[in-house]
């Protein structure tokens, strides 16, 4: 028959247990940091124009023969042939709860990468926002971007 003395000490070791198989920031914060680094090292790259569209209407041998996106872990990101889209330079951070949008210079952006982080689609608006160059341009873009080799 078991004493109290016995249960006590049962009891103190599941309580051990239970303790040492929780982590130290809370279990839940685990896989959602973890997610969210995957998907700048997916990102955080230089990527090279494949097509451009703008309002359905590819443009890229218009205004983007030579446009090149750099996207830097920490939260940065620079173009070369970005006009008139993308501004030289600016900041980056994903959206609330939604790692398939960033926040670019205050836009959001849709972003899609291939499983093998290849390939990644932008897409996104321009209300006749006034961020740099980009005033007074309305319409939808899609850039299809490939990983610089």
């Amino acid at each position: 028959m078991m004493t109290v003395r016995s249960l006590q000490y049962l009891l103190i070791a599941g309580l051990t247990a239970l303790l040492l198989s929780c982590d130290e920031e809370g279990g839940d914060d685990g896989p959602a940091t973890n997610d969210e680094q995957q998907q700048i090292e997916r990102l955080a790259k230089t990527w090279i124009a494949d097509q451009v569209t703008y309002d359905g209407v590819n443009v890229t041998s218009v205004d983007f023969t030579d446009f090149t996106i750099t996207f830097s872990g920490d939260n940065t990101w620079t173009t070369e042939d970005g006009d008139p889209a993308f501004g030289a330079s600016g900041t980056w951070e994903f959206a609330e709860d939604d790692l398939n949008t960033v926040i670019m210079n205050g836009i959001p952006v849709s972003i899609t990468t291939s499983t093998d982080a290849a390939l990644l689609r932008l897409r996104f608006t321009l209300d006749n926002t006034p961020v740099g160059r980009t005033e007074g341009i309305t319409g939808e873009y899609t850039f299809d971007l490939s990983a610089a080799p």
